[in-house]
């Protein structure tokens, strides 16, 4: 859901952009309004993206430790894991300001 909401203010940054750079100012000024949810949210978003690159970064030198044992780093990977959830709790509320939709999958 996090990576949905990402790649939503990616492309409404990405689109925004183009406009400003063609310099269609009435579409600017349009697109903006339009998905004025999408650009409110989009600090927070990339928060947790940063957030998630790091937390990946953690977690892959976590599994190539060779110092620990398979329950140790399975017990840190869990703790890991309750942090990043706790984090990620915030994503449905992200989405419902930036007014999009929820999208489920196998359902």
């Amino acid at each position: 859901s996090f990576y949905e909401l990402r790649e939503q203010v990616q492309g409404a940054v990405t689109t925004l952009n183009g406009l400003r750079d063609e310099k269609r100012m009435d579409e600017l000024a349009a697109y903006k309004e339009h998905n004025k949810g999408l650009f409110q949210v989009k600090g927070q978003v990339n928060a947790i993206n940063r957030f998630m690159q790091n937390w990946r970064k953690k977690r892959d030198r976590l599994l190539r430790r060779t110092d620990l044992s398979a329950m140790v780093k399975a017990d840190m990977l869990k703790e890991m894991e309750i942090r990043r959830d706790k984090r990620l709790a915030i994503v449905p509320a992200l989405r419902q300001k930036a007014d999009v939709p929820s999208f489920s999958f196998g359902n």
